[in-house]
């Protein structure tokens, strides 16, 4: 609720109060003018009146009227009559213009909650809103079961009857049809080490085609170190235990992480016999 300006309230309220009775004091001193007119307008009457009563008793003592004499002056104006009765309210004058608008009311009690209305029609759809700050990290998951090995191309060969026949992972074989004919003027396959793909170039009526497929399959990398950079299928060997990468990644392998699968973990050290028996376990590096 905003606070009143008390200083301004008053000042503007007395200005509203000084306009009313202004205007009632224009139409008081215009009644006023009024009542002294009828008053002077009575005393005329009444005067009018004795000068013709006086006359008729003059005619009834004198004897024949004479000749009417001229009008004498006009008397002085006698003194008001008393206050007449208040007359019948008159009929309501013109609309008067609109004055000024008031100062703002003081805001009033809430009112009682009304009877609930029907529903609605749905309205229009509004605009699309802003995009919401990003939300904070999820914790992670658990690490879900390991995935069923992928099937690879295990080998490729064009038969006597020139047709490309490709051997998979799971035994089965697929003829992929004739790749050498009286059209064919260029073939060629061969195993790309970097991307561990195949490679397939076939010319026929001088249109060229590439085809590039994984080859599948594990493909050992040697030790990991630090700072290597390992690829979906890569296996390496670290601290005894061989690691195949599930994922192109940088990490380090470890059995926490979602990028690394532990294909064979490390065996105990060996025992070494001594001619007084057992004494303790060593290292293969230590028996070296």
């Amino acid at each position: 609720m905003s606070t009143i300006n008390t200083e301004l309230f008053g000042k503007a309220a007395g200005e509203i109060i000084n306009q009313h009775i202004e205007a009632f004091q224009k139409d008081l001193d215009a009644l006023r003018q009024a009542n002294d007119e009828l008053r002077a307008r009575n005393a005329s009457y009444e005067a009018e009146l004795k000068e013709l009563r006086d006359l008729v008793m003059q005619k009834a003592q004198q004897g024949p009227q004479g000749i009417q004499g001229i009008q004498g002056e006009r008397g002085e104006r006698g003194d008001p009559g008393p206050q007449g009765e208040r007359g019948d309210t008159g009929p309501a004058g013109p609309q008067g213009i609109q004055g000024e608008r008031g100062l703002q009311g003081e805001r009033g009690d809430v009112g009682p909650a009304g009877p609930k209305g029907d529903k609605g029609e749905t309205g229009p759809a509004g605009p699309q809103g802003i995009q919401g700050e990003r939300g904070l990290q999820g914790e992670r998951g658990d690490v879900g079961p390991a995935g069923k090995d992928g099937i690879s191309i295990q080998d490729a060969m064009i038969d006597h009857e020139g047709k490309l026949n490709l051997v998979f992972s799971d035994g089965r074989t697929k003829c992929l049809g004739v790749v050498v004919g009286k059209s064919f003027e260029n073939f060629t396959m061969k195993y790309l080490p970097d991307s561990h793909e195949i490679a397939v170039s076939a010319t026929v009526a001088g249109l060229t085609q590439h085809l590039r497929y994984p080859a599948g399959g594990i493909r050992s990398k040697g030790y990991w170190r630090d700072g290597m950079k390992a690829k979906a299928g890569d296996a390496y060997s670290l601290g005894g235990n061989l690691w195949v990468a599930r994922n192109d990644t940088t990490v380090r392998p470890d059995y926490k992480s979602e990028d690394w699968h532990m294909m064979v973990q490390r065996g105990r050290d060996a025992m070494l016999p001594t001619e007084r028996g057992i004494e303790r376990a060593v290292s293969l590096d230590e028996a070296k």
